[in-house]
């Protein structure tokens, strides 16, 4: 049977990145972004409240780079990447412990440029012809008011 690792999100960067370097020297970034979900409104609301995922991701070397150079707080992205279990034991309780994380492979600028800066419109993973992957087309994020924020 062939399996698939392939994840697309779209959203809101939660917090301002900090780019950080292994003792060899390669650059990372851990970050999360948070999701809008939307829910059906119930018969006495006006407006629902709104509900956010939060989906952490970690970026590795020049893209790591350019995503910590380019992105801020509340800035609108699309991430492309595989998700992978980290798993380690809890040195307080000794109990078993895991989470998913996203490791990007690819981001899209969703929104608009900041501060009259030039920004790349996409960062690739690999551009060599067999990895070379189609191009998928996303629409800009319209109206977004970072105050919506729950971080």
């Amino acid at each position: 049977m062939p399996y698939m690792n392939h994840c697309i999100f779209m959203g809101h960067v939660s917090f301002d990145m900090e780019l950080k370097r292994t003792q060899g020297g390669t650059a990372f970034v851990n970050n999360t972004i948070g999701i809008l979900r939307q829910q059906p409104k119930k018969e006495d609301e006006t407006k629902p409240e709104p509900i956010w995922d939060n989906v952490e991701f970690t970026v590795w070397g020049k893209r790591a780079e350019t995503i910590a150079q380019y992105f801020k707080k509340s800035d609108p992205i699309i991430l492309l990447g595989e998700l992978r279990t980290q798993r380690w034991e809890d040195k307080e309780t000794g109990g078993k412990r895991q989470k998913n994380v996203l490791h990007v492979n690819e981001f899209k600028f969703a929104g608009g440029k900041s501060d009259g800066e030039k920004t790349p419109k996409y960062e690739k993973a690999d551009t060599s012809p067999a990895n070379k992957e189609s191009h998928i087309d996303y629409e800009e994020v319209e109206d977004f008011d970072p105050e919506m924020m729950p971080f």
